[in-house]
């Protein structure tokens, strides 16, 4: 998964962010949201720009995993959405987030 989204990378002439989930997570109140916050920042500063974040299923629950998730990963989800969101509404912006399940 991880070289089929660097080639997509190379091919495009992007720069490209490996990012495992649980990277992200930090147990310290504020870090995870001040994570997406950088690498969004960084990525749109080195537009164009891949962010390929590998297992996102660890911190985004399926249905099946409805409220187990913890504290930390909903806030980095409310983050990172929000995030997005932002990219997605300034025009020119050329970052795409490519993200990867080992879920079905």
């Amino acid at each position: 998964k991880t070289m089929l989204a660097r080639a997509v990378a190379t091919e495009c002439s992007c720069t490209f962010f490996n990012i495992t989930a649980s990277t992200l997570i930090s147990k310290w109140r504020g870090d995870s949201e001040k994570y997406v916050r950088v690498l969004c920042d960084l990525a749109r500063h080195q537009a164009p720009s891949i962010i390929f974040i590998d297992e996102i299923d660890w911190i985004t629950p399926g249905e099946s995993d409805a409220g187990v998730s913890s504290e930390p990963a909903r806030r980095f989800r409310a983050e990172l959405l929000a995030r997005l969101d932002g990219l997605v509404s300034l025009q020119g912006e050329r970052v795409v987030l490519l993200a990867t399940t080992n879920s079905p």
